[in-house]
């Protein structure tokens, strides 16, 4: 439903090059309505054949935040030691 013309996969296999997929993920209506940020990358684990999929969900009543205004505190630019450093 996320994805739906976008094919990724979990699987290689070196031997003939032939790949594999998961081809579902079951989860309520109510929770694909928070999901988001569906991603394949490895497992961390060692010697592991598949690729890990994640997703994360969150509360229906989680406020919206967008990715702010990034800025330096104003005390970290009056920092002499910092400004010593940085220059």
């Amino acid at each position: 439903m996320t994805f739906p013309d976008k094919k990724s996969y979990t699987f290689l296999q070196t031997a003939t090059g032939s790949q594999s997929r998961i081809d579902r993920i079951y989860a309520s209506d109510k929770i694909m309505e928070t999901a988001k940020e569906w991603k394949i990358h490895a497992s961390g684990i060692p010697n592991a054949d598949h690729s890990l999929v994640s997703v994360q969900i969150t509360s229906e009543s989680a406020p919206t935040t967008g990715r702010g205004w990034w800025r330096i505190p104003e005390y970290v630019v009056k920092d002499k030691d910092l400004l010593k450093y940085a220059s």
